[in-house]
């Protein structure tokens, strides 16, 4: 099971999405939503997290990553469901 897959089995989960950036072909965009902040926390806390953060450093070596951190949570793209 891909690792994202797991987080969307998380219950505090209201999506998790990899969204190709037309304009950018090089990005792509990690949109996730938690029911709140401690609920994120845990969630880095699991063991299919502490996974992916073990070979992180080798898989994201060329990874820019910035946070958006929102107390309320609006998609309107179809593709989150």
């Amino acid at each position: 099971m891909i690792i994202w897959e797991k987080s969307r089995l998380d219950p505090d989960c209201l999506y998790i999405e990899l969204v190709p950036m037309p304009d950018h072909p090089d990005k792509i965009l990690l949109a996730e939503a938690f029911t709140s902040e401690e609920a994120h926390r845990r969630h880095e806390d699991t063991d299919h997290m502490r996974a992916l953060w073990e070979v992180g450093p080798t898989l994201l070596s060329h990874v820019v990553i910035d946070n958006v951190i929102s107390a309320s949570v609006q998609h309107i793209d179809e593709r989150f469901g």
